[in-house]
Parts: structure tokens; C-alpha cells; sequence
């Protein structure tokens, strides 16, 4: 586990929504947009989740996220008649929590991000946060990055 901080430029995204139970719906997404990219042929180069609800706070049938995959800005995509959208990933300064997910651990990762940015020169800021996934996950393990939108902490101003 690693953290660093990163000033990031926007990304260009392909994604779609999905909703549910995160670990069943999520899957999919990606088998659906994955496939989608291949049948017609769009290079990415990131795989990411962006969560949109506090699963302490949501039930599990409301939770909200979205599957997506980084495009060059000059990529031409057809998504016309599809549940895919294009958006942008705002740049700016986030925290960068690299981490190996095993047995589902997702929240633990989570957590320890948290923790890790609570003991830092930076604080949460209003902004996205988002999965980047590294592997394929074949093999049950998750390698991966978690972005967590970030600012230097009000005494450090």
C-alpha cells in the first residue's frame, strides 16, 4: 500500500450507470462496456468505478455507480443508441492510494485511504473519487489505485 498525492489532468470517459448491489452490478457494467469497446474497436486505456452513494447510509438496492474506460480526447466513439455516455473527470489534485483488494476487501481499502489522507498535510475536498483498476482480477485479487479528491488542509493554507 502506497499513498501519494497527483495533480491529474481531465480524462475523457466512456461510462454507464449502474445500480444495486455493487459487487454483482459492477461486474456486469464492465463485461457490457469492455465488450462494447472491443465490438467496435475504441482503445482505452483505464478501467474505473466511480461510486456515487455511502453504502452506510444507502440500502443496498439504491447504491449508485459508474462503470467507465479512459479515451484519448481525440477518439471518436459511437455511442448513439446505447446506455453509454461520454463525460469528463475534472483534473486536479488528489490522493492516490495504490492497494491490493483481496477477499473483497474493498471497504477496508477504503478505509485505510481515509486514514492515510486524516495523517497527511491534506484533506477531503469537494470532487470525485474513483477505482482505477490494474488487473483483470482473474485470480480473486484486485490490484488497483483509489483517487480521492484533496486539498492542503485549512492550516496548512
Amino acid at each position: 500500500m502506497s499513498l501519494r498525492f497527483e495533480n491529474a489532468l481531465p480524462r475523457n470517459i466512456v461510462c454507464a450507470r449502474v445500480g444495486g448491489p455493487w459487487n454483482e452490478t459492477v461486474p456486469v457494467g464492465f463485461q457490457q462496456i469492455i465488450g462494447w469497446a472491443q465490438e467496435q474497436g475504441v482503445a482505452y486505456r483505464e478501467a474505473l468505478v466511480f461510486y456515487w452513494d455511502d453504502p452506510a447510509h444507502t440500502d443496498v438496492a439504491d447504491l449508485r455507480a459508474d462503470v467507465a474506460l479512459t479515451v484519448d480526447a481525440q477518439t471518436s466513439v459511437n455511442i448513439t443508441g446505447t446506455v453509454f455516455r461520454e463525460e469528463k473527470v475534472p483534473g486536479g489534485l488528489y490522493a492516490v492510494w495504490h492497494t491490493l483488494v483481496r477477499d473483497g476487501a474493498y471497504a477496508k481499502a477504503w478505509s485505510d485511504l481515509y486514514a492515510a489522507i486524516e495523517n497527511s498535510d491534506y484533506e477531503l475536498a469537494r470532487g470525485v473519487c474513483f477505482e482505477n483498476y490494474l488487473c483483470d482480477g482473474r485470480d480473486g485479487n484486485w490490484d488497483l489505485e483509489i483517487w480521492q479528491s484533496v486539498e492542503p488542509k485549512t492550516s496548512n493554507r
